[in-house]
């Protein structure tokens, strides 16, 4: 599958047991890719293992 990486998406964090509905922005191949809430502020990610999870926008993410 071919995924688009540059420009800006929806996305959902899940950290600490909860889920943050958000958007994500990545301006070039080089740049670092940013993750921002629904509040408009930058997601600050706990320290440790990330994982970051790719899903096509013709699919729909379903979570409790």
């Amino acid at each position: 599958m071919l995924y688009e990486v540059i420009g800006k998406g929806k996305m959902v964090l899940f950290q600490d047991g909860k889920a943050f509905p958000g958007t994500w922005s990545k301006a070039s191949a080089t740049a670092r890719t940013k993750y921002f809430l629904d509040n408009g502020k930058e997601a600050e990610l706990n320290r440790g293992i990330t994982w970051i999870e790719l899903v096509p926008s013709t699919n729909q993410v379903e979570y409790n």
